[in-house]
C-alpha cells in the first residue's frame, strides 16, 4: 500500500483483535472510496486567484467561490452534517471511519467537559 494508506494501516497493526480477512477487504474498500472522494472534491474546490476573482465580479452569491465551468460539479447526495454520517469501521453513528475513535485508537470527544469542577469537603 501507498503512502496515503499509512494512517490506516498502523491503526490496523495496534488493534488488539485480529481483523478478519473479509472485514479488512470492507474496510480498504471504504478507504479507497474516501480517498476518491476526497481527491474529487480538492480538485473541485482547488482554483486559480484569477478565476476566484471573476467569481466575485458575476454577482451569482451562489457561485461567489467558484470561477466560470463548463462542467457539472460534484453535490453530495446526503448532508455533511456530522450527525447522519455512520461510521464505515463500527457502524455507530455521528462520526466516519476518518475519525472513528475505536479504530484510531484514542477517545471520542464529549460534549460536557468537566472543568472547573470543586468538590465540597
Amino acid at each position: 500500500l501507498g503512502p496515503e494508506y499509512r494512517e490506516i494501516t498502523a491503526a490496523l497493526r495496534t488493534r488488539e483483535n485480529p481483523i478478519s480477512f473479509e472485514d479488512l477487504h470492507d474496510l480498504l474498500s471504504d478507504f479507497e472510496n474516501y480517498l476518491k472522494r476526497d481527491e474529487i472534491m480538492n480538485e473541485n474546490t482547488s482554483l486559480p486567484p484569477i478565476a476566484t476573482a471573476n467569481a466575485a465580479f458575476k454577482g451569482k452569491p451562489h457561485n461567489k467561490n467558484r470561477g466560470p465551468s463548463n462542467h457539472k460539479t460534484l453535490r453530495p447526495t446526503s448532508p455533511t452534517s456530522s450527525h447522519h454520517d455512520v461510521c464505515q469501521y463500527c457502524d455507530k453513528p455521528g462520526h466516519t471511519a476518518k475519525i472513528c475513535y475505536k479504530l484510531r485508537g484514542y477517545p471520542r470527544r464529549r460534549n460536557n467537559p468537566m472543568a472547573h469542577h470543586a468538590r465540597a469537603t
